[in-house]
C-alpha cells in the first residue's frame, strides 16, 4: 500500500507538472506566431503528451489497476521520452526551439528521467505481445513521414536535421537511422535490466526462510 500511494503520489505531481508545461509551450508558440498545428508537430510535444497521459492514468488511487493496453503505453511513452532526452542532448541543446527555459528543462532533461524511473521502480506487470512491441518504433517512423509530407505542404520542419531542403533526404535518412539506433540500445538496455530484476527476484522467492527458533528475538 504504502508504494502504491508513493508511485501514485508522484504520477501525480509529474503528470500535473508536465501537463502545465504543455499549456506554457502551446501559449508560447502562439505568442511567436506558430499555429497548435505547429506546436503539435514537435515529436517533444506529443511524447510529453503521451507521457503526461500514462502517468495521470496511473496516479493514486488507481495504481496498480493495469491493464495490457496501459502497460504498453507506458513502454510506448518511456521510450519515446528517451529519444526526446537522447537527440536533444545531443543534436538540439544548443537551442530553445522558441521554448524557456522552464519548459525546455521540464520536457527533455526531467521528464525523460521521471520516466525511466517510474519503469524500474513499478515495472510493467503485462508485457505486451510481441504484434504489440511492433506499434512502439513504427510510430515515430510514422511521425517522420507525417513531418516530411507536412513540411512538403507549408513549408516548415520543426527540426533542421528532419528538413531535406538544405542537403536533401540523404542527410535526413542518416539521422533517422542515429535515432532507430538510439532506440535500439536502450531496448536492449531495458531487457537486460528487466531480466536482472527478474532474477533477482525469482531468488529472493526461491531462498528458504529462516527455521523456527532464530528470529532474533532472544
Amino acid at each position: 500500500m504504502a508504494k502504491r500511494a508513493f508511485v501514485g503520489g508522484y504520477r501525480w505531481v509529474f503528470g500535473l507538472l508536465d501537463l502545465a508545461i504543455l499549456g506554457e509551450s502551446v501559449s508560447l508558440a502562439l505568442q511567436q506566431g506558430k499555429t497548435v498545428a505547429d506546436q503539435v508537430s514537435y515529436f517533444t510535444f506529443l511524447s510529453n503528451l503521451l507521457a503526461t497521459v500514462v502517468l495521470l492514468a496511473g496516479a493514486w488511487p488507481w495504481t496498480g489497476r493495469d491493464s495490457r493496453i496501459y502497460d504498453l503505453l507506458r513502454v510506448a511513452a518511456t521510450t519515446y521520452m528517451v529519444i526526446t532526452g537522447i537527440v536533444y542532448n545531443l543534436l538540439l541543446s544548443h537551442t530553445l526551439l522558441g521554448m524557456s527555459a522552464r519548459v525546455n528543462t521540464v520536457h527533455h532533461r526531467i521528464m525523460p528521467v521521471v520516466m525511466v524511473l517510474d519503469r524500474l521502480i513499478d515495472p510493467v506487470k503485462q508485457r505486451p505481445t510481441r504484434r504489440a512491441r511492433l506499434l512502439v518504433p513504427l510510430l515515430p517512423l510514422l511521425y517522420v513521414v507525417y513531418t516530411e509530407v507536412r513540411g512538403l505542404a507549408v513549408n516548415w520542419y520543426p527540426y533542421y536535421f528532419l528538413d531535406p531542403r538544405p542537403h536533401g533526404y540523404g542527410r535526413v535518412a542518416l539521422y533517422v537511422g542515429a535515432m532507430i539506433v538510439s532506440g535500439a540500445l536502450y531496448k536492449l538496455g531495458t531487457t537486460f535490466v528487466g531480466r536482472a530484476v527478474a532474477r533477482r527476484r525469482r531468488g529472493r522467492a526461491d531462498r528458504p526462510g529462516r527455521p523456527p527458533g532464530h528470529d532474533g528475538d532472544q
